[in-house]
This record gives structure tokens, C-alpha cells and sequence, in this order.
């Protein structure tokens, strides 16, 4: 029912938003940790400056939030001219507080909800965020998942975690800044390859080791036939901007992270391996790579949403059959999401 794949067509999609009032919370110690650590921001005493990091975190102007949305409604009359159905999440209200028993901060915007919901076949998870400013988000898809019980799917919130400020690792050049025992992944952390009954994990600073045996243990107990990969690539956030499959026998690779398949697990070997020329874009308020160039996102085998910049890796694209619609999501980079990530795609057709 739900994604099987990361390219079948597409028929159900829940697509991001942003509203007036949205800002980055200023006392994330997880965003803060992974912002200092990607930028490798340390005190005198060799860990990470969280104070240094605070200075980083950009403003989401009203013209941000007023471009991005025009965006984001050609990305949404695009899906719906391919006949895909819609859903978007509720809006976050302005400042809105949230407290737990270990922290007090606010609602991130809910612009890329591929972070918040794990997708596969009869199964939809809502994955425990490394981010403390996103461990209630699941409240603005409440609808959305109350619909998808509806439909018979196995919907399961993942155990919260507690995400104290002991649970961060803030050593200088740390390979996560995860210290914890609680699980802890975001879903963009991982990829479905379920033709070859396989799903990838990074274990990077938003995704811990705890939380890739939490995510083995569920998958392979519902599919005893589908093996949960560790893969260590690449330490930094997300695997989108890494790898991407884009059908059944072509996979885009990171050649900065990836230069040689021979890391990668054997259902990723034996395949067509593009790797993108990307033109750098992002600027000096981004907070993502210029490597955000390569998350697309496939609305069948052979037609893929680019950002419009990218014309050298349309042109690879093209080269090797796909229909690309070049579209521009222009603060992509500030707001840390491309299409990949301000998509979750909860239904495909089926392959099995």
C-alpha cells in the first residue's frame, strides 16, 4: 500500500509548508550541535560552539515564506496535472512553545515532513527526531495519519527521545553528535529499495545506532524477506543528497562521499551509477550543501522533479532516459530541503 519503492509512480504524497510567523528555534542543542559540527564551529576547550553556531541560524523572512509557498503551489498543480493525490500538514502557529520534562523550545516549520514519516508497504512510522524543536511535529499530521489507519495501514510512533543535553556528544570532529541510547533517526536517514527487499539507514549525526537496530527490528519482523543496511558514508545529515534511486537500475551517487560503488551494499552495486555534475548555488546563509542539488524526487521510473539550476545533472539525466521537470525551490538551501525533502511519498503503485 504504502511506498515500496523511491520511483514507482507516484499516487499519494504529503507535501511541506510554511507559513507567516515560522522561525528556527534558537535553543535546539540538536540543530545547534549539527550546525557547528557540519561547520565545524569549536571553543578553545575543543568542542562544539554552540554560541558560535546560534550566529549561523538564519532569518525566515516574509519573502521567504511568500516565494517559497508560490513554489510550493507549482509543485503542488504539478503533482495533481500527473494525478497524484495531495495532503499537506496543519500550520505551525506563530512561536509555538513546546516543553518536555528535559527542555523548552519551538515548533521547527513543517516544511519537510520526508524527515518525519518512514514509509514502507503497510507500514508508516513516525520517526523519533534528532531535532528537539521537532519531537511534537507529528501533532501537524494528525489528520493525515488518522487517515491512514483509516485506510489500513500499521501506523506506530517510534519511542520520543528524551534528548537531554547529555544525550548530545559535543567533542570536536565527533562522528555524530547523537550520545544516547535512545533511538534516534529521522526518516530522511533512510532509502526504500523494496524490488531487492532492501532498506538503507545512514548512521550519521541524525541517526544513531539505536535507532538503526529500533528500525531493523520492526522491519524485519513484519518482512522477515527485507534487510535493513547500515551504511556509514557520510556523517552528516540525511542520505538524499548522497544517494538517490532513481529507478530500478539506475542509482545517483555523491562523488564526493561515494567515489567508488564498491562501498555500497550489494543491492546497490549492480546497477547504472550516475554521478551528478552539481553547480553550487547555496550562499552564505544556507545551511545545506551545495550537494542539495541532487535531491530530486521521481514521480515514475522515468520522469524526475531537478531543481531548475541544475542543468548539468538534467542534462545527465536526459542522457541516460528520463523526463525531468526543472523546478525551483529557491531558498531550498536555507530551509534545508529540497524536493526529496519537502515530499513524503505515502503511496505507489505497486511492484510486488
Amino acid at each position: 500500500m504504502g511506498s515500496q519503492t523511491e520511483y514507482n509512480k507516484l499516487k499519494r504524497v504529503v507535501l511541506g509548508r510554511i507559513d507567516k510567523g515560522n522561525k528556527y528555534p534558537m535553543n535546539d542543542l540538536g540543530m545547534l550541535s549539527v550546525i557547528a559540527a557540519e561547520s565545524k564551529l569549536y571553543t578553545p576547550e575543543g568542542i562544539l560552539d554552540i554560541e558560535a553556531a546560534k550566529k549561523l541560524v538564519p532569518e525566515i523572512t516574509d519573502q521567504i515564506i511568500e516565494q517559497t509557498q508560490a513554489e510550493l503551489q507549482q509543485l503542488e498543480d504539478f503533482y495533481r496535472a500527473e494525478g497524484v493525490e495531495i495532503s499537506r500538514p496543519d500550520a505551525v502557529p506563530e512561536n509555538k512553545e513546546i516543553t518536555t520534562p528535559f527542555f523548552s523550545t519551538t515548533q521547527f516549520p513543517v516544511f519537510c515532513p520526508r524527515d518525519i514519516l518512514f514509509n514502507f508497504r503497510d507500514l508508516l512510522i513516525v520517526s523519533p527526531n534528532l531535532y528537539q524543536s521537532r519531537v511534537l511535529e507529528s501533532e501537524y499530521y494528525s489528520d493525515i495519519l488518522d487517515d491512514e489507519t483509516a485506510r489500513g495501514r500499521v501506523v506506530v510512533h517510534a519511542p520520543r527521545p528524551r534528548l537531554r543535553e547529555e544525550d548530545f556528544n559535543l567533542n570536536a570532529d565527533t562522528k555524530s553528535v547523537i550520545d544516547s541510547e535512545d533511538p534516534v533517526f529521522e526518516a530522511a536517514n533512510t532509502l526504500i529499495d523494496g524490488e531487492h527487499n532492501a532498506i538503507y539507514y545512514q548512521i550519521s549525526h541524525s541517526g544513531n545506532e539505536a535507532g538503526y537496530r529500533w528500525l531493523k527490528g520492526i522491519v524485519e519482523k513484519m518482512y522477515p524477506e527485507v534487510t535493513v543496511y547500515p551504511l556509514h558514508v557520510y556523517n552528516g545529515t540525511h542520505l538524499d543528497t548522497t544517494i538517490a534511486i532513481l529507478n530500478r537500475d539506475t542509482v545517483a551517487l555523491n562523488p564526493e562521499r561515494i567515489p567508488d560503488a564498491s562501498v555500497l551494499p550489494e543491492p546497490l552495486k549492480n546497477r547504472t551509477h550516475i554521478f551528478p555534475d552539481i553547480i553550487s548555488t547555496t550562499g552564505e546563509s544556507d545551511l545545506s550543501s551545495p550537494w542539495i542539488g541532487m535531491n530530486s524526487f521521481s514521480v515514475s521510473p522515468n520522469k524526475i522533479v531537478v531543481d531548475a539550476d541544475q542543468v548539468k545533472y538534467i542534462e545527465q539525466l536526459k542522457e541516460n532516459g528520463f523526463e525531468v521537470f526543472p523546478h525551483k525551490l529557491t531558498y531550498s538551501a536555507l530551509l534545508e530541503g529540497g524536493h526529496h525533502c519537502t515530499t513524503s511519498d505515502i503511496e505507489r503503485e505497486e511492484s510486488y
